[in-house]
């Protein structure tokens, strides 16, 4: 999951990069400073970064996905792009950033360098700083891609996503997986997680705002997602 999740973020083109369509409401930005300083961690096609810029906020955004770093760079921008690993050590000083953003992007990072996101986001995050996320909830509408999934890998959240979303619902057995595998249709495997498991990332943080909506997904499933 790690390694097939990276290959793809990093190679994408930048036009075919997806995010949601969710921004902080006016009750989450009071929690900040005026001016302060943003990171968007995995900002994609910038959408989000230039929602905080246009505010007058001090953005920096990151992703490991060269296409879409140059196509935000080539932008009458104010935001800092560059290309960086939230789960490797950024260029960023300590103790730099006001809120952190993660938007879609957990569900791409396998549980296994959580460690090490947590270890860079303690670093980064100011003492009285905040986390904002908008990710993925386990939802039932999934749960035989759940079922199918777990047969070949040793997790009950887990998705194999396909580079065309309208096959997802007809791949429903695991030879139909095997196939869809071994010919080159299955772009990342994402995790959905339960509202416990995102909170214990942050052990060192606590909740001041949460709710969590419902979305319909690019395949048409209904999905959970915690703000």
């Amino acid at each position: 999951m790690k390694i097939l999740n990276k290959e793809y973020w990093k190679k994408v083109p930048a036009n075919a990069t997806t995010s949601v369509d969710i921004m902080p409401s006016d009750e989450d930005l009071n929690h900040i400073p005026i001016a302060g300083r943003v990171l968007d961690v995995g900002c994609g096609d910038g959408q989000l970064s230039e929602w905080f810029s246009k505010k007058g906020f001090s953005v920096s955004a990151i992703d490991i996905n060269q296409n879409s770093i140059e196509a935000c760079k080539k932008r009458d921008t104010k935001v800092d792009y560059s290309i960086q690993d939230i789960t490797m050590k950024t260029t960023f000083k300590n103790n730099f950033f006001d809120l952190i953003c993660f938007r879609f992007t957990l569900t791409n990072i396998h549980r296994e360098e959580w460690p090490a996101l947590r270890k860079e986001i303690d670093r980064l995050v100011s003492p009285k700083g905040f986390i904002w996320l908008v990710e993925p909830l386990v939802s039932d509408d999934y749960q035989e891609r759940y079922e199918l999934s777990s047969k070949l890998l040793n997790d009950e959240r887990v998705i194999f996503v396909f580079k065309d979303p309208k096959i997802a619902r007809a791949v429903v057995t695991i030879d139909q997986l095997r196939t869809a595998i071994n010919q080159g249709a299955i772009s990342r495997i994402s995790r959905h997680y339960t509202k416990e498991e995102l909170i214990g990332l942050f052990p060192a943080l606590k909740i001041v705002q949460e709710k969590m909506i419902e979305i319909i997904s690019p395949s048409g499933f209904k999905l959970n997602t915690f703000i």
